[in-house]
């Protein structure tokens, strides 16, 4: 009986069914893999952060992964810089309603007529409200329902962009973050970053 030799490609992984791997593939592997930045960064809630009327910028503080050169974050103002290439790009943000005086048990209030808001894609030195973004996210309220973004973005030089969040003027009552119960893994924003 002869036997069959198979090569599989699932999920960017090589697997290989009889035998050595052929130098070919072994090559073709290695040399994507060698190639392929990303990244994934999160705002965690280290504290209670109230937001103010306008733009809110999201300040990822934890780099859950991070693969490469391409891309980079500032964790002390939330700046992502990117490398030039082109880059797919996920983000979602959240906002609540809290009061640290009465919730302390851990819930968060919900109101039934929410703010709605939404998140945004820009580059750091284009002012947020005298420039198209790069990318609005989806309509959301303040009820923790997130704004979400998946994009593609080409930069032809260095660049750096930052992940907003705005619910308007009356922001009076609503927080970026909220730490419950000593606990910072709540998580109210993420980004996630890919280079093609």
């Amino acid at each position: 009986m002869k036997r069959m030799s198979v090569l599989v490609v699932l999920a960017g992984t090589v697997f290989w069914f009889g035998g050595a791997l052929p130098q070919a593939a072994e090559g073709a592997a290695g040399s994507s893999r060698a190639a392929h930045d990303f990244a994934v960064y999160s705002e965690y809630s280290d504290s209670n952060k109230p937001m103010v009327a306008g733009a809110n910028t999201r300040v990822f503080n934890r780099v859950e992964i991070e693969s490469g050169h391409s891309i980079s974050l500032d964790k002390a103002t939330g700046v992502v810089t990117l490398r030039p290439g082109t880059y797919h790009i996920t983000a979602s943000s959240i906002v609540t309603f809290y009061d640290p005086v009465a919730d302390t048990d851990g819930k968060v209030t919900n109101l039934a007529r929410s703010w709605g808001g939404y998140c945004r894609l820009r580059y750091k030195d284009k002012p947020a409200r005298e420039d198209a973004p790069i990318q609005f996210g989806s309509i959301s309220s303040a009820n923790m329902l997130p704004s979400l973004i998946d994009t593609y973005l080409k930069v032809d030089k260095k660049a750096e962009i930052v992940l907003d969040h705005q619910a308007g003027e009356k922001t009076e009552g609503l927080y970026l973050q909220v730490m419950v119960g000593g606990s910072a893994a709540h998580i109210f924003a993420r980004i996630s970053i890919e280079r093609l």
